[in-house]
């Protein structure tokens, strides 16, 4: 037990360190101020820990929550830096929430990488065709991602994996939708920022 849980706390702790990293190397190509990713990790998190309580269903393998807007939408509209700023917001509110330290360090490394893929394709283009490819390349790696985890870790049968990720398929399809939607919303206003980083 004392194992798993050091290397847990090492694998977030690496991941940590790897966007303080990358977060330095990227600051030069910010069109935005860098102090933006901190508000949309918070931002991520709030909004993964307020859209749990407005589930609209409820399974035996957990519910489907609408966490996954924040993650889709800060990424196509941001870019893959904002991405991964709200792939660990979601990581850190899956753990307050689930309080599983295997589940979120495992849906933390998804998010990261489901973050950047969503947002390095998103900000390739303003046609909402491209951001709506970003969001569901991004939201199909952190599925795909998250099913590894329960079959090759956490050693979940087939059957048992598929019926875990039934809520959490339903979770990210109806993410994809919002913050696809909400981006066509907000790319409307004149000031809308756009991407953080320009290349």
């Amino acid at each position: 037990m004392g194992t798993a849980t050091g290397s847990i706390a090492a694998i977030i702790a690496a991941t940590l360190l790897g966007y303080g990293v990358y977060l330095l190397k990227r600051r030069k190509v910010f069109t935005l101020p860098g102090g933006l990713t901190l508000s949309i990790l918070m931002s991520s998190l709030a909004v993964t820990m307020l859209l749990e309580d407005a589930a609209v269903l409820k399974t035996e393998t957990g519910p489907m929550t609408l966490g996954y807007t924040g993650l889709l939408f800060f990424a196509v509209a941001f870019g893959e830096t904002a991405g991964i700023s709200a792939g660990i917001g979601l990581g850190a509110g899956e753990y307050l929430l689930r309080g599983d330290p295997k589940w979120a360090a495992a849906s933390l490394i998804a998010s990261v990488v489901a973050g950047g893929i969503a947002g390095f394709i998103g900000r390739r283009g303003e046609e909402f065709s491209t951001a709506l490819l970003g969001a569901v390349l991004g939201g199909s790696v952190y599925v795909v991602l998250m099913y590894a985890y329960l079959r090759c870790i956490a050693g979940a049968g087939y059957s048992s994996a598929l019926s875990t990720l039934a809520p959490l398929v339903s979770s990210v399809t109806t993410g994809v939708i919002l913050g696809t939607g909400l981006l066509l919303v907000v790319r409307k206003w004149e000031k809308w920022p756009g991407p953080l980083e320009g290349s």
